[in-house]
C-alpha cells in the first residue's frame, strides 16, 4: 500500500533560526517542497474539473509568476506567503489560504521582533526594556509597532 508523501518536519529549535533569515533570502528546499506539493494538489484539482489544459509544469509556473513574478525555484522569502496563498486557494484549501495570507501581512514585523529579542538577549536585557523606548520615540506599544519602528 502506497502511503502519501509527507513533508518532513524539523524540531522547533531549527525552525526558530529560520525566522531571523530575513525576507530577501532564497527559499529553503523544504519551503520549495511544500509549495510544489500544494501546486501539484492545485493542478490535480483543476485538471479533474477540466479547468486547465496545461501541463503540471506550465500550470505551476503560470500561477507562481502571477502570484509574485517569479517561479518557485527563483522565489525569495518575501514571496512565500503569496505563493502559498495562491496554491492553497487553487487546491481548494480556503481556510489555510486565508491563514497564509494573514500571516504574510505580518511577516516583516515578526522577523523584526525576533531580531530585536535576540539583540536584547545578547545585551542581557529583556524585551520589556524596549517598551518605554518605543513609547518615547513613536508613542506606540510594542504590540502595535510596525517592522520599520522595531
Amino acid at each position: 500500500m502506497n502511503k502519501p508523501y509527507r513533508v518532513p518536519t524539523r524540531p522547533s529549535s531549527a525552525r526558530a533560526s529560520d525566522d531571523t533569515r530575513g525576507l530577501t533570502c532564497r527559499l529553503t528546499n523544504e519551503e520549495k517542497t511544500k509549495l510544489a506539493i500544494w501546486a501539484k494538489q492545485a493542478y490535480q484539482r483543476m485538471a479533474a474539473g477540466g479547468a486547465t489544459d496545461e501541463t503540471e509544469t506550465e500550470f505551476r509556473h503560470r500561477l507562481a509568476i502571477q502570484a509574485c513574478g517569479r517561479r518557485i525555484s527563483e522565489a525569495i522569502r518575501a514571496d512565500y506567503s503569496a505563493l502559498a496563498t495562491t496554491f492553497l486557494a487553487a487546491a481548494g484549501q480556503t481556510k489555510r489560504a486565508i491563514h497564509s495570507a494573514e500571516r504574510g501581512e505580518t511577516e516583516g514585523r515578526r522577523i523584526a521582533l525576533v531580531k530585536l529579542t535576540e539583540l536584547l538577549k545578547s545585551k542581557g536585557k529583556d524585551v520589556s526594556y524596549a517598551k518605554p523606548l518605543l513609547w518615547n520615540f513613536y508613542h506606540v506599544t510594542l504590540e502595535k509597532t510596525s517592522a520599520k519602528q522595531l
